[in-house]
C-alpha cells in the first residue's frame, strides 16, 4: 500500500535537502541550514523503517542495488565523462584520479575524505541508505526465530548498539559507514512506529503532531544541528536527536494535513517525493558543477543588494525550480525511467 502523505513528507524533505545545501554557502543563512539539516535526511531512514517488510536478504541486496547503488554508479560515470574533457581541454583543476578514488570511497564531503580524493557530493546518500537498510535487514534476519517480544527487544538493543558504534566511528570512513551506523536509530524508530503511524489520524492528532514536533525541532536547532553525512553533532547529542525526531513528526503531521485539505499542492509535493531519487540526482549534479561558479557568488551579491529575505526567496527559486523542471523533462526519456523506476533493472531487461 502506498501512503500519499509519506510521499508528501518525502517531497518536503527533499526540498529541504536542496535549500539546506545552498544555504550553507552564505553565512547569512546558517541558522536556516541548522534548522533544515536536523530533519532533511533522518526522515528518509525513518520512513524506510516505517515501511520495512521482511524479505530474503539476497532479494533485499538486489533491490537496493537496483534502486540506490546503481544510481550512484551512473552519477559517478556521468561526472567522470564530464570531467575528462574539462581537464583535458578546459584546463580544469580537478583531478581525474582523485574523483575516481573518491567515487569508490563514496564519502559525503571532501572534509571526510582521505587527502587527494574528491567527494561526489549529495549522492553519498544513495550508498548510505542502501547499506543502512541492508544492515537493518541483517539484524531482523538474525532475530527472526525469536519470540515476538524478545525479537523486538533484541532489535532495539542491537540497533542502539550499532548507533553507539557510529558515534565512535571516525568521520573518515568508506561508504559513509558512520552515517550507516548512526541511521540505525532512525530505521528503528520508524520500525517501532509502524502500528500507530500507519493508522488514520484525526485532524487534531495531525495538528498536535505538527505543532509539538515543530516546537521540539526549532528548540533543538537553536543549540546546533546534526550533519548525518559526517556523523557530526554541533550541539548536545540527546538534544539533536530529539530535534531530528521532532522534525520527522512535524513533517509527518503537516504532510497529512496537506493531503487532507490541499489536494493540488499535495499532488505536486507528492510527485517530488515519489521521484526524490531523480530530484536528488539532478540537484547533486547541478550543485557539484555550478555551485562554486554560479550559486555562491550570486547569492552573496543578492544579500548585499536586496537583503536577506528577498535573497533567500531568490536562492530557493533558483535552486529548486530548475531541478524540478529538469526532473520532469528527464522522466519523459525512456532510459531515465528505466534507470530510476524499474526495480528489476539491470537484472532483467
Amino acid at each position: 500500500m502506498r501512503y500519499k502523505w509519506i510521499d508528501i513528507a518525502r517531497g518536503l524533505a527533499m526540498l529541504m535537502v536542496i535549500i539546506g545545501h545552498v544555504s550553507g554557502s552564505e553565512p547569512a543563512f546558517q541558522a536556516v541550514q541548522n534548522f533544515l539539516f536536523l530533519g532533511n535526511l533522518p526522515i528518509f531512514f525513518f520512513f524506510s523503517g516505517l515501511l520495512y517488510r521482511p524479505k530474503p536478504l539476497g532479494e533485499r541486496i538486489k533491490t537496493n542495488f537496483n534502486t540506490l547503488i546503481l544510481l550512484y554508479i551512473v552519477f559517478a560515470l556521468l561526472i567522470l565523462a564530464y570531467e575528462w574533457p574539462a581537464v583535458k581541454f578546459g584546463h580544469a583543476s580537478w583531478s581525474l584520479t582523485g574523483t575516481l578514488l573518491g567515487a569508490l570511497w563514496a564519502g559525503g564531503n571532501n572534509s571526510t575524505m582521505p587527502a587527494g580524493m574528491m567527494s561526489l557530493g549529495a549522492v553519498w546518500f544513495f550508498v548510505a541508505l542502501g547499506l543502512a537498510t541492508i544492515v537493518f535487514s541483517c539484524v531482523q534476519a538474525l532475530v527472526a526465530k525469536l519470540p515476538d517480544r524478545w525479537r523486538i527487544i533484541t532489535v532495539v538493543v542491537i540497533s542502539l548498539g550499532l548507533f553507539g558504534l557510529g558515534l565512535l566511528a571516525p568521520a573518515v570512513t568508506p561508504w559513509s559507514l558512520n552515517a550507516v551506523l548512526l541511521s540505525q536509530v532512525f530505521l528503528l524508530g520508524g520500525f517501532l512506529a509502524q502500528r500507530w503511524m500507519k493508522q488514520p489520524w484525526p485532524v487534531y492528532g495531525m495538528v498536535t503532531m505538527f505543532v509539538a514536533g515543530l516546537a521540539v525541532w526549532y528548540w533543538a536547532s537553536q543549540a546546533g544541528t546534526f550533519y548525518l553525512v559526517s556523523g557530526t553533532f554541533t550541539g548536545p547529542i540527546w538534544q539533536m536527536l530529539l530535534g531530528a525526531f521532532g522534525s520527522i513528526f512535524a513533517l509527518a503531521g503537516v504532510a497529512q494535513l496537506i493531503e487532507r485539505g490541499l489536494w493540488q499542492m499535495g499532488d505536486g509535493i507528492a510527485w517530488v517525493g515519489q521521484n526524490s531519487a531523480v530530484v536528488l540526482f539532478l540537484h547533486a549534479f547541478a550543485i557539484l558543477i555550478l555551485g562554486k561558479i554560479v550559486y555562491g557568488p550570486t547569492v552573496g551579491l543578492w544579500v548585499q543588494w536586496y537583503g536577506r529575505p528577498i535573497a533567500w526567496v531568490l536562492m530557493v527559486l533558483l535552486n529548486t525550480a530548475p531541478v524540478i523542471v529538469m526532473a520532469y523533462v528527464a522522466l519523459g526519456l525512456p532510459i531515465v525511467r528505466k534507470i530510476f523506476t524499474d526495480r528489476r533493472w539491470p537484472m532483467r531487461f
